[in-house]
């Protein structure tokens, strides 16, 4: 595997317990909002369509899609609900 200089630099400075908490919470926003994105994707749907049909804001979905915001948890269960689809939390 070929390491790039952006890994190497974020590598050294996860070193700093701030930066990695930091530098985890984005990323974990990042594939949330990656996650959302997808789903509503596999619909076809708009950011309208797709909030009406899980009974929500077009705001919030753009929030959740862009990583402006950390949906809870509560808010991804009431869209999967919506969605007929189940969350999958993984620990690597």
């Amino acid at each position: 595997m070929i390491i790039t200089q952006t890994e190497e630099l974020i590598k050294e400075y996860s070193k700093d317990p701030e930066f990695k908490r930091f530098y985890d919470e984005e990323a974990s926003k990042t594939g949330l909002a990656l996650a959302v994105k997808s789903l509503r994707d596999q619909f076809g749907l708009s950011q309208v369509e797709f909030a009406k049909l899980v009974g929500k804001t077009q705001s919030i979905i753009s929030r959740i899609e862009t990583g402006e915001t950390n949906p809870s948890f509560k808010l991804l269960n009431e869209i999967a609900d919506k969605t007929n689809k189940k969350i999958e939390i993984k620990f690597v």
